[in-house]
């Protein structure tokens, strides 16, 4: 799951917020 966040982060803004919810 840690290894997918910081993938999402590193996409763009977008992912960011995803990352936030999935958190």
């Amino acid at each position: 799951m840690e290894v997918y966040g910081q993938c999402t982060f590193s996409e763009d803004s977008v992912s960011q917020s995803m990352l936030e919810i999935h958190f």
